[in-house]
């Protein structure tokens, strides 16, 4: 079973690093409409961050297995130098780069509302927003050694036990919590914190652009409201997905711990999920979105298609239906109503 998940791991780390890529690369070169351009920041920040965090995930390897009271976060890369100061940073890493992707999710709905507002936020609004995420992912990540205890003979004999490894020398670095400890407790807490915020945030911002979208006075043409629906099928889909994969096992692995519950390949499940997470993310956008839809599908399937790009061809093909409009990314049109 290590084994595998070794093998699901790496596929889904480097699943995730050209997936990323491919969707920071087209946003930047291959398409060029006027409504990609708006929300590039958006897209491209995305992209990079889980980007950063899917490297992690290959370097890493990490993995989870809760037993005896414990919880055992464990880096499995055979290949990485063995230490406990190595497994602390591999750990505080791999938290840091996982909160922060959670963080940042309020950060594209509130970039799409000022773009339905007619007023984006500026670069430097985004990386200020963008630097409180930082700070609540850091704050996490770095109380990994205050929270987690290092390796010990009578620990090797509980993990080796739920593995099922005879020789100690074949265990993984790894580093034990006790979810009973005030510390461990606090350290669930901001996971909860983290992720409470950043949803209420979403849904604070939703409020807010539903009263955009219902404004009197004023509708959007077909056109502007076929890629708007384009953009929150991914937004939804970017933001429904953490919360289960990352909340979920945050509840079931204290309960297991305490319990002294034995959940190994609950742990393993848990994390290789929470890895896919940038693969989905890219996903989302390759195939919802019709302008790198045209490009990505046309590439993978090895077969000519025109990229949609911006200009006057571009569209005089937006022209013919509203579909072509929204999959080339017309500009946002506000339609005042008369009287």
């Amino acid at each position: 079973m290590r084994t595998i998940h070794r093998a699901v791991d790496i596929v889904g780390g480097v699943m995730g690093v050209v997936l990323c890529s491919a969707v920071i690369i087209l946003t930047s070169t291959v398409v060029r409409n006027k409504t990609m351009k708006m929300y590039k920041i958006m897209i491209m920040s995305t992209a990079a961050v889980d980007l950063i965090y899917s490297l992690n995930c290959l370097i890493t390897l990490s993995t989870a297995t809760a037993a005896k009271n414990l919880v055992f976060i464990s880096v499995d890369n055979p290949y990485l130098p063995r230490g406990p100061n190595i497994v602390y940073v591999a750990v505080a890493t791999q938290l840091l780069t996982m909160f922060l992707a959670v963080a940042v999710l309020p950060l594209q709905f509130i970039y799409r509302y000022g773009v339905l507002r007619s007023k984006p936020f500026t670069k430097v609004q985004m990386a200020l927003m963008g630097l409180v995420c930082l700070f609540a992912a850091i704050c996490h990540a770095s109380s990994c050694p205050l929270v987690y205890h290092p390796r010990s003979d009578y620990y090797d004999e509980v993990l080796a036990g739920v593995w099922g490894i005879a020789n100690k020398s074949d265990l993984p670095m790894y580093i034990v919590g006790d979810p009973t400890e005030i510390s461990m407790m606090l350290h669930f807490s901001e996971v909860f914190i983290i992720t409470g915020g950043a949803y209420n945030v979403i849904l604070y911002v939703l409020r807010l652009t539903k009263k955009i979208w219902n404004v009197d006075g004023m509708e959007y043409s077909e056109s502007t409201k076929l890629i708007q629906k384009q953009m929150t099928k991914v937004l939804y889909l970017q933001a429904a997905y953490p919360l289960f994969v990352v909340l979920i096992p945050c509840f079931l692995f204290p309960a297991a711990a305490i319990t002294g519950s034995e959940v190994k390949l609950l742990g393993e499940l848990s994390f290789l999920l929470v890895h896919s997470t940038p693969a989905l993310n890219a996903l989302s956008v390759l195939i919802l979105m019709p302008s790198y839809r045209n490009y990505f599908l046309g590439c993978v399937s090895s077969k000519y298609v025109n990229p949609v790009t911006s200009g006057a061809t571009s569209m005089n093909r937006q022209s013919k239906t509203a579909i072509s409009a929204a999959s080339s990314g017309e500009m946002p049109v506000v339609v005042q109503k008369e009287g």
